[in-house]
């Protein structure tokens, strides 16, 4: 028989093992400090998270502190609740839907006398239209940075940034 010709020591199982752990781990610690803790075992147990409003207003706080203009003022980001919620929100006045929404209104108070309460909601409504507010119940809400800053999103606020302006 002939004999093989052994010219370097292989690499044993339990090295290539330990490359391989070393290497899932390294990954998930990247992807962990890219993504956030909190979205990384959202995604590993398969359940999604009930808010993300923290992880939108530190965002928007380093992009804002590190100066990184384009991330704070043109990065869309989605601010999720988890449950409806009430957002107010600015809306420019139409004259026409003024109009109808009291014309509605009137309609149904005088349907309805008994069902004032009900209706006085919906004057409500109607009133901060009137001024320009506009009250929506959503579970998320898309924007940037900068349209968020200066609100408050269930008791965290969005800081406004000074380092730059807003186009």
């Amino acid at each position: 028989m002939r004999e093989m010709n052994k010219r370097g020591q292989g690499m044993s199982i339990t090295t290539i093992i330990l490359i391989v752990i070393g290497i899932v781990v390294l990954v998930i610690l990247i992807w962990g400090f890219s993504t956030g803790w909190n979205n990384l075992w959202d995604k590993v147990s398969g359940r999604t998270s009930s808010s993300n409003v923290d992880d939108v207003v530190a965002g928007c706080k380093v992009a804002c502190d590190t100066g990184a203009r384009d991330d704070f003022c043109n990065a869309g980001r989605t601010i999720k609740f988890g449950a409806e919620r009430e957002v107010t929100k600015t809306v420019v006045v139409d004259e026409n839907k003024k109009a109808e929404l009291k014309s509605l209104w009137d309609a149904e108070v005088a349907k309805n006398p008994q069902e004032k309460d009900k209706l006085d909601a919906a004057k409500k409504a109607y009133d901060d239209y009137e001024k320009g507010i506009l009250v929506e119940s959503v579970s998320e809400i898309s924007g940037t940075c900068n349209d968020f800053s200066g609100k408050v999103y269930t008791g965290l606020r969005v800081a406004r940034c000074t380092k730059f302006q807003c186009a």
